[in-house]
């Protein structure tokens, strides 16, 4: 205590474990402080029983023990990633500012109905901070590198650090990531409040960096493709980038050929008047391939039906294309891996005329009516999922999927009709990041003519990846019934979870599955960025919290926003695009929390079976 005497505490009697789930959860003890004075405390912790010095299955980590505290005070701290562009060699860094939780609540509802989401009061932060917040004094930055090593950063409000303006009460410290793979960084302010009393507060970030070796080539070719009216591009990778990227990692030539990237780029045209005109962009999965000349590129396509809508196909013999923002994705954890500004796309004068003769012939100014078609915002449809193809030798099913870490789905199947076909998607106690569980979700599909999924916590996020980017049993749904709920989620974390950076201090235990990039929030929103407004469309999802003030889990409370379910913050929960269907108080993310599961809500999964499509 402040006068330097020792006070005994009582563990909170209430069920409480740190984690996403039960399967996911960490060893933990809570205590509690009645009415604690203001000033500096110590903490001295005593173990009746000698703790073992690894347990069996445990991987390497430097965290023998981890102390967090929590309180209701107003005055809050907020840091954030300086960078996207997660690369070995490059600078990374964070950017810290100490905040009035009151003030801001004050400043959003006179914004309010100017933002839509929690997202943007944030991006619009610096403006809605309270100004009587008092300076900090020391911000430091503790950087765990992939090796173990720890790195203390002193942060700056210099104006020079990757901070704002010198003297703004705004952080900055950056350092250069020397080396791929998992980082965790905690930045730690101390200071004192406008009332003069001492303040410690730290934020807790995970992020992954990768061994950038991909160059973009400054120039692409495209061809058309007469046949499905799509401009086929070619992006050029310069062959040494690729080449090197992969031997490093052991492996051949064979295995560098179809390894797969998330690309985007957008497609611009320049007439002989030199009026510039933006056609559309283009993005997807993408697979390396390799010419007889060795060159490696990655195919991205377009229908040509966004010529015709930008008034620019009847000019095509004498328009110069080029394409702008053009980036590369790793596809584990979307971090960025090349990019480049603009790029001089070569069309052969032998499309050009082929691309005019089929708007010529076929009257395409006539036959587009403005109206945005499937191809040109999914792509060619292929054989298997076309209208008329369904065998309904399997039917249509519900799919029940679970989430991250979770030992099945926690939907009680008898909640849903029978009439639905419900089958359970099973992947236990697994981590996967959004791909490798949208492709798992997508192949236990394949066995059903078509489907719809009613997803838990990262189940919906998956879902939604699937539907993005793979055709899939969820395209046919649309050919007969586009108003009935493709996707259909409870308590998934769209934009991410504080606490989903902290579950290797579990694994170090033999416990937990791990941190997961994608349910971080930088993560999320790396992910989240590809994800099309024409695929959100179709989810509705559904959140719960806690009933005020009675929290659903009092450890993963000392992290999480308020109000939360115990795992998933609401602010965060929130899918931009999407269908907020309302939020339930008293239902927590998982079972062994404060109130009961939200997954097993009768009366709403009742709601969900009668919407799904079928």
């Amino acid at each position: 205590m402040p006068n330097g005497e020792y006070k005994d505490v009582t563990q909170v009697g209430v069920a409480s474990f740190f984690g996403l789930s039960k399967q996911s959860s960490i060893p933990s003890m809570t205590f509690s402080f009645d009415n604690p004075n203001h000033g500096i405390w110590g903490i001295k912790i005593v173990s009746k029983e000698t703790p073992q010095s690894k347990m069996e299955g445990a991987v390497e980590s430097t965290t023998d023990l981890s102390i967090m505290l929590e309180n209701d005070s107003d005055y809050k701290i907020m840091s954030y990633l300086s960078t996207y562009h997660l690369t070995e060699g490059e600078k990374v860094g964070f950017v810290s500012r100490l905040y009035d939780q009151k003030e801001f609540e004050k400043k959003k509802q006179m914004l309010r109905g100017t933002v839509r989401n929690e997202r943007e009061f944030e991006e619009i932060l610096p403006d809605a901070l309270s100004p009587k917040v008092a300076p900090m004094e020391v911000v430091d930055m503790n950087v765990v590198y992939p090796d173990g090593k720890e790195h203390v950063i002193h942060m700056k409000d210099d104006g020079k650090s990757q901070d704002e303006a010198e003297l703004d009460n705004v952080y900055g410290g950056h350092f250069v990531a020397e080396q791929p793979g998992k980082y965790y960084a905690r930045v730690v302010a101390r200071g004192k409040t406008p009332e003069g009393e001492p303040f410690i507060r730290t934020t807790h970030h995970m992020f992954t960096v990768v061994d950038e070796r991909l160059t973009i080539n400054d120039k692409a070719n495209a061809k058309y493709d007469s046949e499905h009216g799509m401009l086929e591009i070619d992006i050029h990778i310069e062959s040494d980038s690729i080449e090197n990227k992969f031997k490093l990692m052991g492996n051949n030539d064979d295995d560098m050929v179809n390894l797969k990237f998330k690309a985007y780029a957008e497609l611009f045209g320049k007439t002989e008047t030199g009026h510039v005109v933006p056609i559309s962009f283009t993005s997807g999965m993408t697979y390396t391939k390799r010419n007889g000349e060795g060159q490696y590129s990655l195919k991205l396509k377009l229908s040509t039906k966004w010529m015709v809508r930008a008034g620019i196909m009847s000019k095509v013999k004498d328009t110069e294309f080029e394409l702008r923002n053009v980036y590369i994705q790793d596809v584990s954890v979307s971090v960025p891996l090349a990019s480049r500004d603009t790029i001089k796309l070569n069309i052969k004068n032998c499309c050009r005329t082929k691309m005019l003769e089929h708007f010529m012939n076929r009257h395409e100014v006539v036959a587009f009516n403005g109206l945005l078609s499937e191809d040109m915002l999914m792509g060619v449809r292929p054989e298997k999922y076309r209208p008329g193809n369904l065998t309904r030798a399997s039917g249509h099913k519900l799919i029940l999927s679970h989430g991250y870490c979770a030992e099945g789905s926690p939907f009680p199947a008898e909640d849903f009709n029978k009439e639905n076909n419900v089958e359970l998607f099973d992947d236990p106690n697994a981590n996967r990041n959004n791909d490798d569980f949208a492709i798992r979700l997508g192949t236990f599909a394949e066995a059903f003519d078509s489907f719809s999924v009613v997803a838990h916590s990262q189940g919906g996020l998956a879902s939604l990846h699937l539907l993005s980017y793979y055709w899939s049993g969820f395209d046919m749904n649309e050919e007969s019934d586009p108003n009935s709920r493709l996707i259909q989620s409870v308590g998934s974390p769209y934009q991410g979870t504080a606490i989903a950076g902290w579950g290797d201090i579990g694994k170090a235990l033999n416990v937990a599955c791990g941190t997961n990039q994608d349910l971080t929030r930088d993560g999320a929103k790396l992910w989240l960025s590809g994800i099309p407004e024409a695929a959100r469309k179709h989810v509705y999802y559904y959140t719960t919290s806690y009933k005020d003030w009675h929290f659903c889990n009092v450890v993963s409370q000392t992290v999480l926003s308020w109000p939360n379910d115990g795992a998933t913050e609401l602010k965060n929960a929130g899918l931009p695009g999407g269908h907020d269907m309302g939020n339930t108080k008293k239902q927590c993310h998982a079972d062994g929390m404060n109130y009961p599961n939200q997954c097993k809500d009768a009366k709403r999964n009742a709601v969900m079976s009668k919407a799904a499509a079928k």
